[in-house]
């Protein structure tokens, strides 16, 4: 019986009807959602299809040049054909279908669209477009099939036969590397691709002869997915690509559906435990950290809050995801907004029910500091991270740390580029997204971090409190070629002052570059003092040595340099020129103290000042004040006799 995805033609209980839907939609937050959908709507009938040459919000103009089919196209055209389905579906007109069929008509067309896949992923049989669309094709057939003809219903199966079902065969039958359960190396390639074509398969039954087939492929290989994630819920990729977590809960939900709610994956590990390590990610007023491959200024795509917070009760979901929903129009993944959300649960703050700081050891082994769960705005959050050489979306960026205040970015990270061709090969490190050029990390003779699973950044020890702040130390010493060891302590006094020390003992005398990229052009001068301000937030900062021997500052920008200067499709990269400054030294040993205070940008904050007794600076709370010894350092608050005191290791010992 049919519609039975996402949403059931009949009561089952712990399932949503048509009916439900159609109630919800009356008042509160579905009405909203329903009117987003509505408005997004507007124009579809009058518009013309969607090609690859098409212009839609958020694609830029060379892809389309191109005639590429890449993510923006290909989700703005799927997003059209569900939208249609559904509007058409709850209201029972079926003169809502025309865009979705008139669509439909043009992909199955050659002459519109000769390929469904993306032209960087020719190399397959099929690609991740074609699992977008088998999915987004299979749920407006779905959603529609009362409102078709048989005729139209016999069409829509032979041509997302055709274009989508046979070559994903022909992937599974050659064994392409995104069809096959390989362990340590799965990705979201195998949840969008896979997973798209097994709810395509549910969606056709009985309609296709090789729907159990997609199905069951999807099953085993969507099961074996979950061996991605690590212990306590950490994403095998960069937090940015952790959208891709929605993925399997879409199929999930759709394969709850299916089986008119007998099996309900949603609610058993990792999935609840992998939304708590992304909600540590979470930067105010409505961004993510912004390590490896993830755009560090876009709202994250987290629909999927929803259906989790349904599944597992937890309200700390619910509220972040109607705060992000509110933070940008997810046109592509409204109709799931509006599915998934329990208009009956009530959304809970996440003050004072998730600590402030948590370290996280699996994968990229992320940590984060905040001096509270405001998710517009909090006084400062300070977030870094531990990783190892070879992660999912991943960056020479081991050990590297950003602060943000006030809702703003000051000390950052450069984030994702247009990916070039080779990014994915041995030339992804030319480009400094991806080096440990472009991070606030140490460099040694303007080497690169070591590449490899095997060389892994540890966290030695961490302690949060949320009256305090918190601290960690990592011993990146498996990163580096010609090291004997090097460690990196950070300590967040809360709210707003942050001191790290590196230390690094090295074999033989070595170049040394520690580099603190700022959201603005920051200037240093000759003791390392410099002011970083963005928006309504600034950082008063200092980077100073501590051992013997000179050290020098100086500002500098990034820039691509050919032939490592053209996207994948030959276009220029964007230069962005992203400001750093840039502490450089030559020793066979180091002992460099960075030091931040943060605040409002109007705030009166003086410089800070070395001492014999160590760095001291005023804030408009009281004084501050870093003492660094051979074997600790201690961060104090004297006026509320607030204090970290860290034992350091010393540098001889593992």
């Amino acid at each position: 019986m049919r519609p039975h995805l996402l949403l059931t033609a009949e009561p089952v209980q712990g399932l949503r009807s048509v009916d439900d839907v159609r109630r919800h939609i009356c008042g509160g937050y579905c009405r909203q959602l329903w009117e987003r959908l509505l408005r997004d709507a507007e124009g579809d009938r009058t518009a013309a299809p969607l090609t690859p040459r098409s212009m839609v919000p958020g694609r830029a103009a060379k892809p389309a040049e191109s005639a590429n089919r890449d993510y923006h196209i290909v989700a703005a055209a799927g997003a059209r054909i569900t939208r249609a389905a559904l509007i058409a579906l709850i209201t029972d007109d079926v003169q809502h279908l025309d865009p979705a069929l008139s669509q439909l008509a043009s992909l199955f067309d050659e002459n519109d669209w000769p390929d469904w896949r993306d032209l960087a992923h020719l190399y397959g049989h099929s690609d991740l477009r074609t699992g977008m669309f088998g999915q987004a094709i299979g749920l407006a057939y779905d959603w529609a099939y009362g409102l078709l003809t048989d005729e139209q219903r016999r069409w829509i199966v032979e041509g997302l036969d055709r274009c989508a079902i046979q070559p994903y065969l022909r992937s599974v039958e050659a064994g392409d590397w995104f069809t096959v359960i390989k362990p340590g190396h799965m990705n979201n390639w195998h949840t969008v691709v896979v997973g798209g074509m097994g709810v395509a398969g549910m969606a056709l039954a009985d309609d296709h002869p090789q729907s159990q087939m997609l199905i069951d492929h999807a099953n085993r290989l969507m099961e074996a997915y979950w061996q991605v994630f690590g212990e306590e819920g950490e994403f095998n990729e960069s937090p940015g690509y952790a959208n891709a977590i929605g993925k399997p809960v879409e199929y999930w939900t759709c394969h709850r559906y299916h089986t008119r709610g007998r099996s309900n994956r949603l609610a058993q590990p990792p999935l609840p435990q992998a939304c708590d390590w992304l909600l540590h990610q979470y930067l105010p007023p409505g961004r993510v950290a912004a390590y490896g491959d993830t755009h560090v200024d876009a709202v994250p795509r987290w629909s999927f809050f929803a259906p989790m917070a349904d599944a597992t009760g937890n309200g700390v979901l619910q509220a972040v995801f109607e705060h992000l929903t509110a933070q940008a129009a997810w046109s592509d993944t409204t109709i799931g907004d509006l599915l998934s959300y329990n208009p009956a649960m009530s959304a809970t703050s996440p003050e004072g029910r998730l600590p402030l700081g948590r370290a996280f050891h699996g994968h990229s082994a992320c940590i984060t500091s905040r001096t509270s769960w405001d998710l517009r705005t909090t006084e400062c959050v300070v977030y870094g991270k531990a990783g190892h050489g070879r992660e999912g979306h991943g960056n020479h960026d081991a050990g590297q740390l950003c602060i943000d205040a006030h809702a703003r970015r000051l000390i950052t990270d450069p984030g994702i580029l247009h990916y070039p061709p080779d990014f994915f090969g041995a030339n992804r490190y030319r480009y400094y997204n991806a080096s440990c050029r472009g991070h606030n990390v140490l460099m040694f003779d303007d080497a690169e971090m070591r590449t490899g699973e095997q060389h892994k950044a540890r966290i030695v020890a961490s302690e949060f409190d949320d009256a305090r702040g918190g601290w960690w130390t990592i011993d990146l010493t498996d990163m580096y070629d010609d090291v004997h060891r090097v460690r990196r302590t950070v300590v967040h006094l809360t709210p707003g002052t942050v001191a790290v020390l590196d230390e690094a003992m090295l074999i033989g005398d070595q170049d040394v570059s520690l580099r603190w990229h700022t959201v603005d052009t920051a200037q240093a001068d000759a003791q390392g003092r410099f002011t970083v301000r963005g928006g309504e937030a600034q950082a008063v900062c200092r980077v100073a040595r501590l051992d013997d021997g000179p050290i020098a500052f100086a500002q500098r920008q990034h820039a691509y340099e050919a032939p490592f200067d053209k996207d994948r499709l030959g276009y220029p990269l964007e230069q962005k020129h992203e400001s750093y400054i840039d502490a450089t030294l030559r020793g066979g040993r180091c002992r460099l103290l960075s030091l931040f205070q943060t605040g409002r940008a109007d705030e009166p904050i003086s410089a800070w000042e070395a001492r014999s007794d160590g760095h001291h600076i005023e804030t408009p709370d009281g004084p501050r004040t870093v003492v660094v010894a051979a074997d600790h350092i201690t961060v104090s608050d004297p006026g509320a006799q607030r204090t970290w005191r860290v034992t350091l290791p010393d540098l001889l010992e593992r």
